[in-house]
């Protein structure tokens, strides 16, 4: 079964017993998903790369909704802009994504809808793992690269560094001995990985709003106390 580097991404980060994406990785989740499907756009040679900004070359449809809306989003700027800002970008449609790639996994009967619903969770949709063989082939191609050496073609070294960008190693591999290994591995895989490293600060840079929003708030507390 052919998945999109964005549905294999998606399938790594799946709780199964929550029937969501793993809560502690969601925040990430987003940029990696938008870098994903940035890449995938490349594989379809709808844009390019040049000095790290993101060009559109083509703007004509794929027949695959998630490229599609995508390349709507992109066609909306008349300049070119760095990875940084599109994997931004991208990851605020997050929630529309995730609904399409959940949808098509349902379809593809890899994933089930679940009956009961989470109304904590955006649209409140949980699902269940249906048909394992996709994760299964996907964690043991995986192990076959990072923790026992093999050599990995170019689709498995754009989802290690969404992985990595993701922290999955732990939720890969249980064993300490292979989180070890193949941690070492994907530092070394992914090393130049321009994605990996744009998913990196955008994230590093929202953490840093988030400390200064909540200093500010509590010096203009203090101020009015006062």
């Amino acid at each position: 079964m052919e998945l999109r580097l964005s549905e294999q991404l998606l399938l790594l980060a799946f709780n199964e017993k929550q029937g969501i994406i793993y809560t502690s990785k969601a925040g990430v989740f987003k940029y990696a998903l938008a870098g994903a499907i940035i890449q995938e756009l490349m594989t379809h040679e709808k844009l390019e790369l040049e000095e790290k900004a993101v060009k559109l070359i083509d703007k004509g449809p794929t027949d695959d909704p998630v490229l599609d809306k995508a390349i709507d989003i992109l066609a909306q700027s008349t300049k070119e802009k760095k990875i940084q800002h599109w994997i931004s970008k991208l990851g605020g449609k997050a929630k529309t994504f995730k609904k399409i790639l959940f949808n098509d996994l349902v379809n593809k009967g890899v994933l089930k809808q679940r009956e009961d619903r989470d109304f904590r969770v955006p649209g409140g949709d949980r699902f269940k793992l249906w048909f394992d063989g996709p994760v299964k082939h996907l964690r043991d191609h995986l192990r076959d690269i990072l923790v026992h050496g093999n050599k990995a073609d170019q689709k498995s070294l754009r989802l290690i560094g969404l992985a990595q960008a993701c922290k999955l190693t732990r939720k890969l591999f249980k064993d300490s001995k292979e989180q070890e290994i193949a941690g070492r591995r994907m530092e070394e895989l992914t090393e130049n990985d321009p994605f990996k490293e744009a998913i990196r600060k955008i994230v590093n840079s929202n953490r840093l709003n988030i400390v200064y929003t909540a200093v500010t708030a509590a010096a203009m507390v203090a101020k009015e106390a006062c």
